[in-house]
Formats: structure tokens, C-alpha cells, sequence
């Protein structure tokens, strides 16, 4: 049986994945040199997260199909989303709110390793922001 150690929730729907990375938020560093010489670093505008989760199980996969399909020319169903790092009962450690995303890429359905069960490869969502919070 598949160890699943992250839920993404939409809509009030979980979904389980083994791997999630792109949990952060970032800023792009100005360099700024003055008439003297003396280099200032300042942050700039805030980069855009792409949040990838691997090897999820196959149960919602049709509500995630769903939503991908929603994107059109210059539209697209944006949605805030959590993505919840589980203990062991299954209760989220940590979970992240990841704002405004929406999907880019959906792998289709693949074999697990070791498992009689299909999985979702791979879901990649953009967002313009992800915020910890811990003790969730």
C-alpha cells in the first residue's frame, strides 16, 4: 500500500500525494549601486510559486481532470488551495494555503511502484503566493 504524506484540499475534496516541492515564497533581489560605489540589495516583486505533488492516489483524479479543463483563452478557475503535511493518524502537521492557483500540468493516471493501483503522475499548480502555517 502506498504511503500518501500530503493532502491537497480544493473545493472541500482531498487529494493524497506521496512528494510535494515549490512550497515557498520568493522575491526577486535588486542590486542597486549608489554614485559612490556602495551596492544596495533591495527585494523586487514577488516570484510566482509552481507547486508540484507526485504520485498521488487516483481517487478524485476526474474532479482534478475537471478543473485543468476549466482553462480556456486568457481564463481559468483559480482556486485557494491547502496543501497539509500528515502525522502519522493522518492529521496535518503543517499545511500551506496556496492562493489563487490554478493547474498547469496534469500526468495522466501511471502504475504505482509495487502497486495494483493506478496514480496520478504528476500536478502542477501556479500561484502568485503559498503561506505556512504551522500548528495547522
Amino acid at each position: 500500500m502506498p504511503v500518501y504524506r500530503y493532502k491537497l484540499s480544493v473545493d472541500g475534496r482531498d487529494h493524497l500525494f506521496h512528494d510535494v516541492s515549490g512550497l515557498e515564497t520568493s522575491y526577486e533581489v535588486i542590486e542597486h549601486r549608489d554614485g559612490s560605489g556602495t551596492t544596495h540589495l533591495m527585494p523586487g516583486q514577488r516570484r510566482t510559486a509552481t507547486v508540484s505533488l507526485r504520485r498521488g492516489s487516483a481517487d478524485g483524479y476526474q474532479a482534478l481532470c475537471d478543473w485543468i479543463d476549466t482553462i480556456g483563452l486568457n481564463t481559468v478557475d483559480r482556486k485557494d488551495v491547502t496543501v497539509s503535511l500528515l502525522n502519522g493518524p493522518r492529521t496535518p502537521a503543517v499545511s500551506w494555503t496556496v492562493t489563487d492557483a490554478f493547474p498547469s500540468t496534469l500526468t495522466s493516471l501511471v502504475h504505482g511502484d509495487g502497486a495494483d493501483r493506478p496514480v496520478i503522475g504528476e500536478l502542477v499548480l501556479q500561484s502568485p503566493l503559498v503561506v505556512p502555517r504551522f500548528g495547522a
